[in-house]
């Protein structure tokens, strides 16, 4: 019932033009409109992101206006505003996943590498070390992972990454000690990094490949 929701927040706007909550809630329904409210959408959120800059709730809702508009300009403004959102809270609802969806460059992983340093927290350190494996800076990565294995070593997700840091580095031992540490613990891998290691082998539609 869109027209009855946009009636109803833009009479909110008018009364309240800086209530950011309201400014998301109409931004959504032009989000939600066929066709013609995307860049209306943008412009709604991008000024609750100006009145309340430490809530990444605007920000997430203009990767959904990115992921609406498709093509590359769409791609764009969907990073840009997954980079927004990493300045403010690294591990939003799922933001990695739409992450995934997107074109990855070395120069798009590299600056996700600087705005997750600036947090202390395992699992952005953890992203961090993916990215880095990712641009083949095993290097680094290692050192980040050698620490996360002595404050967590019971991670499997941990675990699974210095495997694969292992194995892309030439070391099939210390890869298959890593990796086999990694499988005994599988049951506590919420994150499920073990899955997306296998995933492309394990599907049906690999078979014959």
């Amino acid at each position: 019932r869109l027209p009855e929701a946009r009636a109803v927040l833009e009479r909110v706007v008018r009364h309240n033009p800086s209530d950011p909550t309201a400014l998301i809630l109409l931004g959504r329904v032009h989000l939600a409109w066929p066709v013609v409210g995307r860049f209306k959408a943008w412009e709604l959120f991008e000024e609750a992101a100006r009145l309340d800059p430490t809530d990444p709730e605007p920000r997430y809702q203009q990767v959904q206006v990115g992921l609406a508009l498709g093509s590359a300009d769409g791609e764009r403004l969907a990073r840009d505003a997954i980079f927004k959102i990493l300045e403010i809270v690294p591990d939003y609802r799922d933001v990695w996943r739409v992450w995934h969806l997107l074109y990855e460059g070395d120069g798009h992983r590299r600056h996700a590498v600087r705005l997750l340093a600036r947090f202390d927290d395992p699992a952005s350190a953890l992203r961090r070390a993916d990215l880095l494996i990712r641009l083949e800076d095993y290097q680094t990565a290692d050192s980040l992972l050698a620490v996360l294995v002595r404050r967590h070593p019971e991670d499997p997700a941990v675990l699974a990454l210095r495997a694969e840091s292992a194995f892309e580095t030439g070391d099939p031992a210390d890869g298959e000690s890593y990796y086999w540490a990694a499988g005994a613990r599988s049951a506590h891998d919420t994150a499920d990094r073990l899955w997306h290691q296998i995933e492309a082998i394990a599907r049906p539609e690999a078979e014959g490949r």
